[in-house]
């Protein structure tokens, strides 16, 4: 299968790594082009963006002439979707896959996918597929870890300051961080956040990555009933996650990657996030820690995670 993936940014890293692991199955060709860079460059683009190109709308046609299979990655530039669409041919198959909710930015509204006919919806398994109707769901493609030697310290990372800005929610509010600093002074546990860590309030994906590993603890998200990528990034490197992800998204996402459901400390506000922390006294946090690592190990693998994908495509579209 010749596959090619448009996006208008790097969609958090994601596209680039998706290409990175569909090539490295066999029979596979999968390219990925992204029209430009974030403004503060948190994931860095690993092929030319195509802006950058005073013939990108020649590049990107003869990309397309050559793919069996299209697929649009959160693209709202509709002028970028019109001539895309243009390009469409009968041996084509075209597919939109939703990454962010609507009203996160880049601002996805349903138009920019019901004007045009696609050959199938994809949706992030993290919660996303719930908002377009029929949408399949897809697991992202989680970075295999980065061996390190980083001593684990009992901290608790919060999400209050994302690695890249204006997103829509900050996932926790500051009431909630006040919440918990009040409830856990007994814990010995160091509630951090991006700021705290790192010195300022924007990093780039791989710092936090590779900060990770020296969290005891992460929390994931307690307002929006999603699940994000940071969990599944914890999980692999044995920090445990505190998330309130509802039963239709760990669904969705058992159903894209066919797993069990991830190891999370199910938790629905602050105050049951405090009160599960002061309950793991000691070195009760050890044996979850190596479970979420196995769990890493056995189902979050990149490569699997990449035959998922070409699965769930391929029974969608051929």
């Amino acid at each position: 299968m010749k596959l090619l993936l448009i996006a208008e940014t790097p969609v958090a890293g994601t596209v680039a790594r998706m290409a990175q692991h569909l090539n490295a199955i066999d029979g596979m060709t999968c390219r990925h082009l992204i029209l430009r860079n974030y403004a503060h460059n948190a994931f860095a683009p690993q092929t030319p963006v195509m802006l950058a190109q005073r013939d990108w709308r020649a590049q990107l046609a003869t990309a397309i002439a050559e793919a069996e299979v299209v697929i649009a990655h959160n693209v709202v530039d509709s002028g970028l979707l019109a001539f895309i669409h243009s390009l469409k041919r009968p041996y084509h198959r075209y597919a939109y896959h939703l990454h962010s909710a609507p009203g996160e930015p880049p601002q996805f509204t349903f138009h920019h996918w019901a004007q045009y006919r696609w050959d199938a919806l994809f949706a992030v398994a993290q919660g996303q597929q719930r908002f377009i109707k029929d949408a399949v769901p897809i697991a992202n493609i989680i970075a295999d870890s980065v061996s390190t030697s980083i001593t684990r310290q009992a901290d608790l990372l919060l999400p209050m300051l994302r690695s890249t800005s204006f997103r829509w929610s900050h996932k926790i509010h500051q009431d909630d961080i006040t919440l918990l600093r009040r409830m856990t002074p007994a814990t010995g546990i160091d509630i951090r956040d991006i700021a705290s860590v790192f010195g300022r309030e924007t990093v780039t994906h791989d710092e936090l990555t590779y900060c990770l590993p020296s969290m005891r603890y992460v929390i994931d998200d307690l307002h929006s009933g999603l699940i994000h990528q940071t969990a599944f990034e914890a999980l692999k490197v044995g920090t445990l996650v505190f998330s309130a992800a509802d039963p239709i998204t760990i669904d969705a996402f058992c159903e894209a990657a066919d797993c069990p459901p991830p190891p999370v400390l199910p938790v629905t506000c602050a105050a049951t996030t405090a009160e599960t922390l002061c309950r793991l006294k000691g070195d009760a946090w050890r044996p979850l820690s190596e479970k979420a690592q196995a769990y890493g190990e056995n189902y979050l693998g990149a490569a699997r995670l990449a035959n998922c994908m070409l699965t769930r495509i391929r029974q969608a579209l051929l």
